[in-house]
């Protein structure tokens, strides 16, 4: 059967047709070259970062414990929920601005000071009583050790803020390739010293410090003027909903995380945020190359229902045809994946990440709901969604710890598919976009999804009857599926690389 025949019946061809349509409909090559631009430095950074991260995540994920990664868990959530204590939405509401003036930048620079100081001070003090509350001895010293490298990367939120609204992802992009390659430098440096248990949290406090004073540097001379009450309440108003939203996010994120360690100990933890972290690769690698500039050029086009139904249309048919065939490739090949690149330590990862896999794999559609919210002037709609979320997935984390990991996975992953639809549902009903319409867009995912899955069987089969053991096997399961959905895909590939390289 050729290309094109296999195109037609996945649906591929029709969503082409969709896509060209829309082109059409909506001519906008400054927007669409901008756009495209800075994905385009997204991706490059991408590549370079998780060059750099995998790497050192085989490395130490075979000389460290799974508890001293569930230790890690515990940090970034509490670090995560300082640092937008000490932003206050300030930023985002900068970014949101159609018309942004010197005393706004001013004065959220000025205002932001404060909130930092108070939070990392209060942050030095609790860090020995979450310690106890969490049951993690290891956790106090590590949480003080933060504290410095967290004010650093709070307080360079408004040249963050700055970088953004000018499409400027190059910068941001430079910023987050450093930070990694700090983060895995002085892991790598503590181990071969001794130090492995302070190794993580060295390692992140690198990444704060690197990354805050990059932004610092390139997001330019600060914004002269001393702050006026009438510019912050002028910001205060979008602020405070991006401000609520981003805590109740965090928290969303990370209750689950959070309950598992409390009530099932770190290395348990460890195990659970190990199956988290290979899902949340692929979403959170479209969220940094595509989500985040969603957000910035969907403002553009806050005042544009028409372009903006659109947009939000075609970006959504592009996220769901990459993440759901990939969701389900790594569900299948799990074993392998686990097996081969961490070790057999990490077994027990391959079933919450099965389990997770069908819930999270409608998650990534999430950047594109979020950055209509942001456009439209609605990003309350976030915060009720996030505190729905953290009542859903609280409540499966403590309704079925009895059944250990399995269950809280099932629980979660409900919850995550209830979330991802709702979401959605909400973005529709903003831009005027019929849910049936958003879903036919998504529908040739599935069916990419569904063939991309046979190809894995058959190759895990072939692989068994050839009694191949360790890489030999993982080359064998993933090479083959990865040229067919390329195959399937090459004119959405081609199109994305055009836009963006050329």
């Amino acid at each position: 059967m050729r290309l094109k025949e296999w195109r037609r019946l996945l649906g591929l061809d029709a969503a082409d047709q969709a896509s060209a349509e829309i082109a059409a409909a909506v001519p906008d090559n400054r927007f669409s070259e901008t756009f495209a631009r800075s994905v385009r430095h997204n991706v490059i950074a991408e590549i370079t970062i998780q060059i750099l991260r995998i790497g050192g995540m085989i490395v130490l994920a075979r000389a460290l414990r799974p508890q001293d990664f569930g230790l890690l868990k515990v940090l970034l959530a509490v670090s995560t929920v300082i640092v937008i204590l000490c932003e206050a939405g300030l930023p985002e509401a900068l970014v949101q601005r159609s018309e942004l003036t010197q005393n706004h930048e001013a004065t959220a620079r000025w205002v932001s000071f404060g909130p930092a100081g108070l939070c990392v001070t209060a942050l030095y003090g609790v860090a020995p009583a979450i310690a106890d509350l969490m049951v993690m001895p290891n956790l106090g010293f590590a949480l003080r050790l933060l504290c410095l490298p967290i004010l650093i990367e709070a307080t360079s939120g408004i040249s963050n803020a700055r970088l953004r609204r000018g499409l400027n992802f190059g910068s941001l992009a430079l910023a987050d390739a450093l930070a990694e390659a700090a983060f895995l430098g002085t892991c790598l440096l503590l181990v071969a010293n001794g130090e492995a248990l302070w190794s993580l949290a060295g390692g992140l406090s690198a990444r704060y410090v690197v990354h805050g004073l990059t932004v610092w540097v390139l997001g330019g001379r600060p914004a002269h003027g001393w702050p006026r009450m009438a510019d912050l309440r002028i910001l205060w108003r979008f602020s405070f909903s991006i401000f609520t939203g981003r805590i109740l996010t965090t928290i969303s994120n990370n209750v689950d995380y959070l309950l598992v360690g409390r009530f099932l100990g770190s290395e348990i933890l460890g195990f659970y945020g190990m199956a988290w972290d290979l899902l949340r690769f692929v979403e959170a690698r479209v969220h940094n190359t595509l989500g985040r500039v969603a957000i910035s050029a969907f403002s553009r086009l806050q005042d544009d229902n028409l372009k903006l139904r659109n947009a939000y249309r075609e970006f959504s048919g592009y996220l769901a045809r990459l993440v759901i065939p990939m969701m389900a490739c790594i569900a299948l090949a799990a074993p392998e994946l686990i097996g081969t690149v961490y070790g057999p330590r990490w077994y027990a990862a391959v079933v919450p990440l099965r389990i997770l896999s069908a819930g999270l794999s409608l998650t990534a559609l999430r950047s594109a709901s979020v950055a209509v919210y942001y456009a439209k002037n609605q990003p309350a709609l976030d915060v009720y969604l996030n505190g729905f979320r953290t009542l859903l997935v609280g409540v499966a984390v403590v309704s079925l710890l009895s059944l250990r990991l399995p269950g809280i996975s099932v629980g979660v992953s409900m919850a995550e598919a209830v979330i991802s639809i709702v979401g959605a549902s909400l973005a529709c009903s903003l831009v005027g976009l019929n849910l049936r319409i958003l879903a036919a867009v998504c529908l040739p995912a599935t069916r990419l999804a569904a063939l991309c899955a046979l190809v894995i069987l058959a190759s895990k089969a072939v692989a068994q009857f050839a009694a191949l053991q360790g890489p030999s096997t993982l080359v064998l399961v993933v090479v083959p599926v990865g040229v067919v959905f390329y195959w399937l895909a090459a004119n959405d590939f081609n199109r994305f690389l055009s836009m963006s390289f050329n």
